[in-house]
This record gives structure tokens, sequence and C-alpha cells, in this order.
């Protein structure tokens, strides 16, 4: 996995180990053999086989397929009545794509509770500043007064968006095959298909050529992809509100013991939401040979094999793995509410300006003279400040604060379920 175990859970990494993947082949024999109608006593044989994992590997070197060179090692203490059924119906396909849906739902699982509990962190924090008065910025320049607590529901809101394309891809993804050469379920019906998936945890494909079709995996990885995006936004809020001169945001303390710079010992960086920005974008990298992997040559090609050979973990492990940063991140986050008060202050002539506006039109002035006059009277007087106050409780924003609230608390329930 090389660089991957960087970032990898143990339960990703166990999970997309080799030891996993050979371990998912034999259970794959062992069920094909079963629902094809093999005796109860080649099942027991098969059942007990436990390949040699550094035999497979050498032999993989001459034979040059993987799966060739598994079934081999899988059969070499077989009865001659056992191996009689081995590998009988099954393709390498249907072995590699059915253990492929196998660790995706467990990926899946994993990530999808990781985004739980980032959606469980976000609307806390959206919930305990709602009040939180905050410069809001566009372009990079004061706009307008707002809250941290509508900034933070606002991804929190996004990040519940990003359920959608994660669960539909769960179902589109997860599924198993078991049809024979080319897929036309010559030698095994659907049924077979059927009992098979079933025996493995997912669902049957149904249909296809003689591998699952690829258009499912980019599903995968696209909602990966949006996941990715979104935590990535969260990070480049507080890396933005951690510069110089704003100093609203910071990461958790952590460690005194942490560096910031090997060469400037006053350095305090925001090394967690960097970290997450980089591993955003080697997620979407993935995206387009994803893509790419979807047209074949006829029933199939190997085309897409190596690629997903890398593809199907890292971004699997990476997803997990920016969405545990996150959630750290964002619970312990650290809020600057003096220093916030004090960038809008400092601030306070530019966030009235479009209310100023808005005021002279309301009282008959039309939107050119209104806006020229505000633009040559960049100063408010105390009379105008006096009539433009700002409260976030106002009723107009009770909607947003009434959907985080039951964000967090379905975010809640959902992981108080994870644990029972």
């Amino acid at each position: 996995m090389f660089e991957i175990d960087r970032y990898a859970t143990p339960a990703m990494r166990e999970l997309w180990s080799f030891q996993s993947k050979i371990d998912l082949w034999c259970k794959i024999e062992v069920e094909a053999a079963r629902v094809s109608g093999a005796p109860d006593h080649v099942i027991e044989e098969f059942e007990k086989v436990k390949p040699d994992l550094a035999r497979i590997k050498e032999r993989e070197k001459f034979t040059r397929h993987d799966v060739g060179a598994f079934v081999h090692e899988f059969g070499v203490n077989l009865s001659e009545d056992a191996q009689s059924w081995l590998h009988r119906y099954l393709t390498s396909s249907d072995v590699v794509d059915t253990a492929n849906a196998v660790r995706l739902d467990r990926s899946i699982r994993l990530i999808n509770t990781a985004l739980w509990e980032l959606i469980n962190a976000v609307t806390a924090q959206a919930i305990e500043h709602w009040g939180t008065a905050r410069l809001a910025r566009t372009h990079g320049q004061p706009a307008e007064e707002s809250t941290l607590g509508y900034r933070l529901g606002e991804f929190a809101l996004m990040l519940n968006r990003c359920q959608g394309p994660l669960s539909r891809a769960h179902v589109t993804t997860c599924v198993g095959r078991f049809a024979g050469p080319v897929g036309n379920y010559r030698y095994v019906s659907p049924a077979h298909e059927e009992a098979f998936c079933h025996a493995m945890g997912v669902e049957s494909a149904g249909s296809g050529t003689q591998v699952v079709s690829r258009d499912r995996y980019a599903d995968y990885v696209y909602a990966l992809a949006r996941i990715a995006s979104v935590v990535e936004s969260i990070a480049l809020e507080l890396r933005l509100s951690n510069l110089h001169g704003i100093g609203e945001l910071w990461e958790p303390s952590g460690d005194t013991h942490t560096v910031g710079s090997s060469a400037m010992p006053h350095k305090v960086n925001p090394v967690v939401s960097e970290g997450i920005a980089g591993l955003s974008r080697a997620i979407r990298a993935y995206v387009p040979g994803t893509l790419e992997s979807v047209p074949l040559w006829f029933e199939r090609d190997i085309s897409h094999s190596s690629f997903e050979r890398f593809s199907l973990p890292t971004v699997s492990a990476l997803a997990e793995s920016m969405l545990h940063k996150a959630v750290t991140l964002v619970f312990d986050l650290r809020v600057d509410a003096d220093r916030m008060a004090t960038n809008l202050d400092s601030a306070r002539s530019d966030v009235v300006s479009a209310h100023r506006r808005v005021l002279l039109q309301e009282s008959g002035m039309t939107y050119a003279n209104a806006w020229a006059w505000v633009n040559e009277n960049p100063d408010p007087t105390e009379f105008e400040l006096r009539q433009i106050e700002f409260d976030m409780r106002r009723p107009e924003t009770l909607p947003a604060l009434q959907q985080v609230n039951r964000l967090h608390r379905e975010a809640q329930t959902v992981l108080r379920m994870e644990n029972l």
C-alpha cells in the first residue's frame, strides 16, 4: 500500500489487504461450489483450504494471472473429486468483481459512519455558534454581517446532501457476478447467481457481460470525490480564517511538541486542513481514470484491472481518513469570537453598504441614485447604524436553524445505533 499506510485506518488497511482478498476468493470458491450442487464432503474440503500467500505470489510471476495462480494453489491438496468442482462454473471476473463488491460494501459502511460523525460535529458547532457574529466575505473582501453558526450550518447541509450519492453508490456498486464466460448464464442460471451473491452478502448484478459494468464503480468514486470536495470546503474555510490579519479560527492545539517549521520555530501551521486539501485532490484525481474504465472491448478486457488495483483501495482509504481528520478538526475547533467581533467592527462601514442602499430605495430613491449615493458617501451615520441591527435569531433564519437541529438529532441517533 506504500504511502497509503500513512492514512488508512487499521480497519480499512485490513479490508484491502492481500490476505483479505485471498480469504474472500476462498469463500467465493466455496459458495460457488455449494450453489452449483457440490456434495457436502467437497464443501468440507474447500472450507479447510488455506492457500499459501507467498506461493500464490510466486506462481503469479510466471502465470501472469493472479486468479489462475490462486486457483492452482487452492487445489493443490484437494482430492480428485473435490478438484472436479474447483472453479467449475466461475470466471476470474466472477471472483474479482464479487470480492470487490464485498470490500466496497464494507468500505462504504466505514465511510458512511465517518460521514455521520462529521455531520454530528459540524451541526454541534453550528448550533453553539449560531449567534456568534462574524464578518462574511465575498471575493475575499468584507461583505455583510453574518454568524459562524450560519456558515457552519451550510457546510452541515452540504455534507448531508452527500448522503444521497453515497447511498445510491452502495446499491449500484456492491453487486456480485456468477454468470460464466461472457456473462450469458450458459452454465449456470440467474437463480444460481442470486443464491451465490446472497451467500456472499451482496446483491446480484443480474445483467452485464463477463464483468460487472464499470459505470457502477464510477458512481462510487464520484460519490467519494463529492464528499472530498465538501470536506475540503470546510478545511479551506478554516485555512482562510487562520490567515495572518484575520485570525478567527484555529486548528486544535494538539501536542505541545508539534513542529510548524523546521527552520522557523514560531510557526503554527494549519497542517490538518492542508492535509485534507491534498487528500481531496488525490481522490478527485481518480475520477477520470474510473470513467475511462467504463468502455471495454466487446464483452470484456482487463484495461481497467491494473488501474482498479490502486484506485479502489486508495479512494476508500483516503475518504475515510480525511473524514476522521475533519471530525477531530471540527470537534476541537478553536474559535476566537473576540477577534471576529474586532474584524466586524473594523469593516462596519462596508458591511452596512447594501443595507443603506436598500433603505434608500425603500424610501423611493431609484437603484442608480441609491447605489451612487452610498458609493460617494461610504461612512454611515450613527443614525443609520442604529437603524441597521443584525440578529441571526430573527424569524428569517429560523428555518435554517431548524434544519441544522433536525440533522444534528438524526446524526446522534444514527451514531447511537451504530454503537449498539
